[in-house]
């Protein structure tokens, strides 16, 4: 059994479960994409305004462009039976802190910031159970670096987006 397999007779990586999981990533993101970028002010001039970043429309998709690539080509290698559940945890972790950030941006400025209703309604719902799930069912350093992976690929992406 490699690294990646899950720790009890839950069945392998590849299962069903986890290829509709890395599937209902994908949608997520579109569904939060959206509302960061069409509900009134866009996501980048609300950082603009708020964390002094300088960030445009075309970086942010850009940005979010490639993001949602490694997001799909993570949904295709689990079709394909090929996915890293590494990854997965990762992604899950980042959708988890985006999710929380955005609403502790909105409380701290007393003011939406767009992407806050998906992000709470599906992100931090979607990922703690997600997370959950997986603790119980992955090898723990399997678990434990995706979890590392996904908190440094957030804090890198907010230092891209403050300092394009």
């Amino acid at each position: 059994m490699s690294n990646e397999q899950p720790s009890n007779l839950s069945g392998s990586v590849h299962s069903r479960q986890y290829r509709r999981m890395a599937w209902v990533l994908p949608a997520a993101y579109l569904v939060h994409l959206l509302e960061e970028y069409f509900t009134g002010v866009t996501l980048p001039v609300w950082l603009n305004t708020h964390l002094d970043a300088d960030l445009s429309n075309s970086d942010f998709l850009t940005v979010n462009g490639i993001a949602m690539a490694i997001v799909l080509f993570n949904a295709v290698t689990f079709s394909v039976g090929r996915g890293r559940m590494t990854v997965m945890v990762a992604i899950i972790t980042v959708f988890l802190v985006n999710g929380l950030l955005h609403g502790l941006g909105s409380l701290y400025w007393g003011q939406y910031s767009p992407g806050t209703i998906t992000g709470l309604a599906i992100y931090v719902p979607l990922g703690l159970l997600a997370l959950y799930r997986l603790w119980q069912v992955l090898r723990r350093n399997v678990w434990q670096v995706g979890l590392a992976v996904g908190l440094v690929a957030h804090a890198m992406v907010i230092t891209i987006a403050r300092s394009i």
